[in-house]
C-alpha cells in the first residue's frame, strides 16, 4: 500500500506542477513556441533552436509525458490492488481516459492556434484529472481514516453539500480565469475592485464583461468556501483534520484575492500572474480534498444508552421488567 500510496501522491504532484507550468505557458504567450507541430517540436523531436517560449512549451510537453507515464503505472497498481478497493481499479482507469482526451486536446489546442475555448476546456479537464486523482490518493488512506467508531456515510452531510456548492462556483471560477488569460481580458480593468465605473456585465465590451464576470463569479467562489468553513466549524470541529484542512483553505483564499489585486495593480506581471494560477489550483484541490475526507472520517454517532444514565424511574421500571 504504502508504494501505491507514493505512486499516487507524486502523480499528483507532477499533475498540479503540469497545470501550473501550463498557466506559465499561457502567461508568458509561449503556447506556440514549438510551433503548429504536435507532438513534434517545430517539426523535430528535440529542438535545434532554443528560444525562451520554445523552451517553456516543451518542458510543459515533457512534464505531460511524465504524467502519461506515471498515470500509466497507476493503472497497473491498481488493477494488481483491485480486490483491496473497487476504487483503486476504477479511478486510475477514469484518469487514463483522462490522459487520453486531454493529449488530444493539447493536440487540437495547437493545430488551432490556442483558440480560446479549446484552451478553456483544456484546462477544465486538468483540472477534473486532478480531483480524481486526488480522490485516489486520500483513498489510500482509507483504513487510517476511516478508523474509530463505525462508519456512517456522510454522503448526504451539510459540509459535503457545502463543498460541492463551493467546488462548483470555484470550478466555474476556474474556467472563467482561463478564458480570461486566453483573450486578454485580465488588461480590461485597470483598477481593483472598481472597473472603470462598470459593476455589472454589460457594458459593450466584450473585454470588460468578460473580466466583470470573472470577479462576480470570483466573489461567489468566496462566499462559498466562507459558507463551508461556516459548516465545517459547526460540523465537523470533532475531526481536527477536517478543520486544519478548511482553515488552510481559508488562508489561501484571502491570499489569492490579493494576488488577484496585485495582477491589477502591477498589470499583469508573470509573477503574480503564475501564482494566481497556482493558488486557483491549490483550492480547488483543497475542496476536492475536503469533500472527500468528509466521506471518509467517520462522524460521531448516537451514544449507547447506558443503565447509569437513565433516570431512576425508568431504571427501577426495567428491573421489575426483567424480573417479571
Amino acid at each position: 500500500m504504502s508504494r501505491f500510496r507514493i505512486l499516487a501522491i507524486s502523480t499528483i504532484a507532477v499533475v498540479y506542477g503540469l497545470i501550473v507550468f501550463g498557466g506559465i505557458v499561457r502567461i508568458t504567450d509561449s503556447g506556440m513556441g514549438c510551433g503548429p507541430d504536435w507532438p513534434l517540436c517545430n517539426g523535430e523531436v528535440i529542438p535545434s533552436v532554443w528560444t525562451m517560449e520554445t523552451t517553456l512549451e516543451y518542458l510543459h510537453r515533457v512534464i505531460a509525458l511524465v504524467v502519461i507515464i506515471l498515470t500509466t503505472a497507476l493503472l497497473i497498481a491498481g488493477w494488481r490492488k483491485r480486490h483491496e478497493h473497487p476504487g483503486y481499479r476504477a479511478i486510475p482507469m477514469v484518469a487514463v481516459a483522462f490522459v487520453v482526451i486531454q493529449s488530444g486536446l493539447g493536440a487540437i489546442t495547437v493545430l488551432l492556434d490556442l483558440h480560446a475555448e479549446v484552451t478553456t476546456a483544456h484546462h477544465a479537464l486538468a483540472q477534473i484529472f486532478l480531483g480524481t486523482l486526488i480522490v485516489l490518493g486520500v483513498l489510500t488512506f482509507r483504513p487510517r481514516l476511516s478508523g474509530g467508531p463505525p462508519h456512517q456515510p456522510s454522503g448526504s452531510s451539510r459540509v459535503t453539500r457545502a463543498g460541492i456548492v463551493a467546488g462548483v462556483a470555484t470550478m466555474a471560477l476556474l474556467l472563467a480565469g482561463a478564458y480570461t488569460a486566453t483573450t486578454g481580458a485580465g488588461y480590461a480593468c485597470p483598477e481593483w475592485p472598481l472597473c472603470s465605473g462598470y459593476y455589472v456585465p454589460g457594458t459593450g465590451s466584450s473585454l470588460v464583461d468578460t473580466q466583470l464576470i470573472h470577479r462576480w463569479l470570483a466573489l461567489i467562489s468566496a462566499l462559498a468556501i466562507g459558507y463551508l468553513i461556516y459548516e465545517i466549524r459547526q460540523w465537523r470541529s470533532d475531526a481536527s483534520l477536517m478543520l486544519n484542512l478548511a482553515y488552510g483553505l481559508g488562508v489561501i483564499m484571502l491570499l489569492q484575492i490579493m494576488v488577484g489585486a496585485a495582477n491589477v495593480w502591477t498589470q499583469m506581471n508573470d509573477v503574480f500572474a503564475a501564482l494566481h494560477v497556482a493558488l486557483a489550483t491549490l483550492i480547488w484541490a483543497l475542496l476536492v480534498l475536503i469533500v472527500t475526507v468528509d466521506n471518509l472520517v467517520p462522524k460521531p454517532g448516537p451514544m449507547p444508552i447506558e443503565a447509569a444514565d437513565l433516570p431512576e424511574s425508568l431504571e427501577l421500571s426495567s428491573q421489575r421488567k426483567g424480573a417479571s
